[in-house]
């Protein structure tokens, strides 16, 4: 019977770090090293702001049974740097915890272009851009390394064909679109999640620094996120077995 169960013991071990390994693979290894530090500081994350995030927690795990595919849009005034950083940040988390059809969006209350210095965090964070052109306006490819992900990157409104008419919900992470845009055609949902611009740094000598502390706390919060979702299906599946 002991035999029987170290048996077990490893192959469910094995399965674990088989796990772990497929989705390290995912990612490069600056951008893995940035994902396992986020993933350690969840404890900064006050009890207030939590609730907006445990919102979009229940969001999703509630579209994961709807539908086949669970679509947040984020949501800023120009679509250029927050809405971004938040998009690639919540792909990147639901990759990095093994969490299939998580697709998220993001647009404008305007369209502008993707800022070059949400572009420069990002890519000090780990990810990958290839320039490249979408009907006519300068747009990139952002990809994380060994294949996790690939995306086509532009401003746009938040309308544009692109993005989704149904089946999604909105999160609004600046707080003029929020004011500005009360009413989003076709969400399920609307939760207000605030970031600071970054963009009041452009051309001072903190830009870097003050742009590499927005996409930390974003990556932080979006990981969060998906940390909890995980929990909740790994809680109904241990539900389903008893």
């Amino acid at each position: 019977m002991k035999k029987v169960i170290l048996k077990a013991s490893i192959v469910l071990l094995s399965l674990v770090v088989l796990t772990i390994t497929a989705n390290a693979e995912k990612f490069n290894k600056k951008l893995q090293k940035y994902a396992e530090g986020v993933e350690n500081e969840y404890g900064q994350i006050s009890e207030s702001r939590k609730e907006p995030l445990n919102e979009i927690v229940v969001q999703i795990t509630t579209d994961l049974k709807k539908y086949d595919v669970v679509q947040p849009l984020f949501i800023c005034t120009h679509n250029s740097r927050r809405s971004h950083m938040a998009q690639l940040w919540l792909n990147t988390a639901a990759g990095f915890y093994g969490i299939d059809g998580i697709k998220p969006y993001s647009g404008g209350t305007e369209s502008t272009a993707f800022n070059k210095n949400a572009v420069a965090a990002l890519q000090r964070a780990g990810f990958n851009f290839t320039e490249t052109e979408h009907e006519g306006q300068k747009a990139y490819i952002a990809t994380s390394g060994g294949g996790g992900i690939e995306r086509l990157m532009f401003s746009k409104k938040y309308d544009d064909k692109v993005n989704p008419r149904k089946n999604f919900f909105a999160v609004m992470v600046c707080s003029e679109a929020d004011e500005s845009c009360p009413l989003i055609p076709g969400a399920d949902n609307r939760i207000s999640l605030p970031y600071d611009d970054p963009r009041y740094f452009d051309g001072t000598p903190s830009v870097d620094v003050k742009y590499d502390e927005t996409c930390r706390l974003i990556a932080r919060e979006m990981f969060y996120v998906m940390s909890e979702v995980k929990k909740q299906l790994n809680l109904e599946e241990e539900t389903k077995k008893k």
